[in-house]
């Protein structure tokens, strides 16, 4: 608790005071803020990653999703020697909507408190978002760019900031997408990791990249995923996710 207030520049008490609870209260990414991203840069050895998208979030039309994925990884593109392609097969950053417990150690906890989560390049760099969640365009819910290039910004490497107004502070706030720019703390520490000309030869010695960090999750078409839509949620029915090979999620409704 101490940690966690100082990380916020909060009054240190030890205890879940009125100022730390009504922080605790606020909608926020589920990468812990000082647990993790501990042991030293953990960047990619290569400028040019992949993504893919294996399921689609009913909240927005399905052009919707792939125009806002593309921009917010663009928020990262912009500043440093990298590019992301999307791609159809198994990629470098997995991208997943899903309810509650969905095949990792980090389960989601409904509407509100954690949003998404990514895992850092050395863990395989995947985001998942909660599909519990009301995603958006606008200022209305959750707004799904401002969200992925947060975590992103984890797939890429980077840990928590505690720059109030920056990207990758851990509680979401709401800014327009159409006029964000990216905020000067953000841009300073990925140009740390990455150089803005190209790999120095110092990060590639602290770049990982798992060959399958998470394979529960890439499953076999023999393996099923199965999570429970919640009853408070706008979606009435069961979902079942069918995981194939291709990583192309059929989903059955009943």
């Amino acid at each position: 608790m101490k940690e966690m207030q100082e990380f916020f520049q909060l009054t240190v008490t030890g205890k879940i005071d009125a100022e730390t609870r009504k922080l605790m209260e606020q909608p926020r990414c589920g990468v812990p803020d000082v647990a993790e991203f501990r042991i030293g840069p953990q960047i990619w050895n290569k400028k040019a990653l992949t993504y893919r998208i294996n399921n689609y979030t009913p909240d927005l039309p399905r052009f919707k999703v792939v125009e806002i994925i593309q921009k917010a990884f663009n928020v990262w593109s912009e500043v440093t020697p990298l590019t992301f392609h999307r791609v159809y097969t198994p990629a470098d950053i997995e991208i997943w909507f899903a309810y509650y417990a969905h095949g990792d150690s980090k389960a989601f906890d409904g509407r509100g408190g954690a949003l998404a989560h990514a895992f850092s390049p050395a863990n395989g760099g995947d985001a998942h978002f909660d599909e519990s969640e009301h995603w958006s365009e606008v200022n209305k819910e959750i707004n799904l760019f401002l969200v992925a290039a947060h975590e992103f910004g984890h797939s890429l490497g980077l840990g928590h900031s505690n720059v109030k107004g920056a990207l990758m502070y851990p509680t979401y706030s709401y800014v327009n997408p159409k006029t964000f720019r990216l905020p000067a703390d953000d841009k300073r520490r990925i140009q740390r990791l990455y150089d803005t000309k190209e790999l120095s030869v110092e990060a590639q010695k602290h770049s990982y990249r798992a060959a399958d960090p998470l394979p529960h999750i890439r499953a076999s078409a023999e393996e099923i995923l199965y999570t429970n839509t919640p009853s408070h949620s706008s979606h009435s029915q069961q979902k079942y996710l069918l995981l194939g090979q291709t990583g192309i999620d059929c989903e059955v409704m009943v």
